[in-house]
């Protein structure tokens, strides 16, 4: 009798679990007040918040964010390429501190590199100006010349006309030349004046 009666519940049983509603495909999703709902679809207004999709246990097996405005993804762009930098930047930091603690093993070598970098620019910013003194001197001679044969009515000779070009390109160039030997001077001692500060940073860290 036990078997017949467990075999006459079996078709109960199994239309009981087929009539039971099924959770597989349910979505779990807020309103615009906040408040939680479960369906088998999200609403269209409602599909841009971010919303769980549930397997038939009731757990998420996945989460859909919310869509994000083009405002949102450009601030996102712009933070993380802010982020890089730092980044970047730090790791630039590090490659210079190792840099200075194995070359350097106290202030007084940076402060002789330093020195010695600034001597040879300033002989270099010498010779370019005793040059740059003969040129003008020549120049100078030149435009006199120039001046006497106009004065007399004179055509200057072509010759002479090519020779002032030429001068004043030399100028130009040894004067442009100067000015940015003198701008790397003041880099090199800002450049070891910060080494400095740093080096010693370093030294007193360890």
């Amino acid at each position: 009798m036990r078997v017949q009666y467990t075999n006459a519940l079996i078709p109960v049983l199994v239309l009981m679990l087929v009539s039971l509603p099924s959770l597989a495909g349910v979505y779990q999703w807020k309103d615009s007040s906040g408040e939680i709902h479960y369906s088998d679809q999200v609403p269209p207004e409602n599909a841009t918040r971010g919303h769980s999709k549930l397997n038939e246990f009731g757990q998420t097996v996945e989460e859909i964010s919310p869509q994000r405005s083009p405002a949102q993804i450009q601030l996102d762009n712009e933070l993380a390429a802010i982020a890089a930098e730092k980044h970047r930047q730090s790791q630039l930091q590090s490659s210079k501190d190792r840099a200075l603690i194995v070359t350097f093993s106290d202030v007084a070598q940076l402060d002789k590199l330093r020195d010695e970098r600034i001597r040879l620019l300033d002989a270099t910013i010498r010779l370019t100006k005793n040059k740059t003194n003969k040129i003008e001197l020549l120049l100078e001679e030149a435009e006199n010349r120039k001046i006497q044969y106009v004065s007399k009515n004179r055509t200057p000779p072509k010759q002479l006309a090519i020779n002032i070009l030429e001068y004043e390109r030399q100028l130009a160039n040894h004067y442009n030349q100067n000015a940015l030997n003198i701008q790397r001077k003041q880099k090199i001692i800002s450049k070891f004046a910060a080494d400095r500060v740093r080096f010693l940073e370093l030294q007193a860290r360890n």
